[in-house]
C-alpha cells in the first residue's frame, strides 16, 4: 500500500524516474476512464428521448463509442497538459462536453426538435 500511496503522491523532491513515470501513467489512466464515463453519460443524455435503443446501438459497433470518445479524451488531454492538473481538466471537460447534451435533452424534450449548430447564436 505504501508503495501504490507514493506512485499517487509522489514527493518531489526525493522521487525516482520510475515512479514519476508511473504517476503519469496513473493519471493518464484515470482520465481515459473519466472520459469513458463521460461519454457514456453524454451519449445517454443526447439520446435519452429517442428511447433506449438508441443508447444501446452506440455500443453495438464499437467504432461509434469511439469517434464520440475522441474529442472528449482530446478536451481533457489539452486541460490536463496545459493545467497539469486532474481536477480542472476534469471539471472543464465535463462542462464543454455536457452543457449541449443536457440542452440538446430539454430541447427535445419541451420543443420537439434537435440542437443544431445556429442554436448556439441564440445564447
Amino acid at each position: 500500500m505504501k508503495k501504490f500511496r507514493s506512485i499517487v503522491f509522489p514527493d518531489p523532491s526525493n522521487t525516482k524516474r520510475s515512479v514519476r513515470i508511473l504517476h503519469w501513467v496513473f493519471n493518464l489512466v484515470l482520465l481515459l476512464i473519466w472520459c469513458a464515463g463521460l461519454t457514456a453519460m453524454s451519449l445517454w443524455f443526447s439520446g435519452a428521448n429517442y428511447g433506449p435503443e438508441l443508447y444501446q446501438s452506440y455500443f453495438k459497433y464499437p467504432l461509434i463509442f469511439f469517434l464520440n470518445f475522441l474529442p472528449v479524451v482530446i478536451i481533457a488531454l489539452l486541460f490536463f497538459l496545459i493545467i497539469n492538473r486532474m481536477w480542472p481538466a476534469v471539471l472543464i471537460s465535463a462542462v464543454l462536453v455536457l452543457s449541449p447534451s443536457v440542452a440538446e435533452y430539454f430541447k427535445v424534450l419541451y420543443r420537439g426538435d434537435p440542437l443544431m449548430a445556429y442554436d448556439f447564436f441564440l445564447i
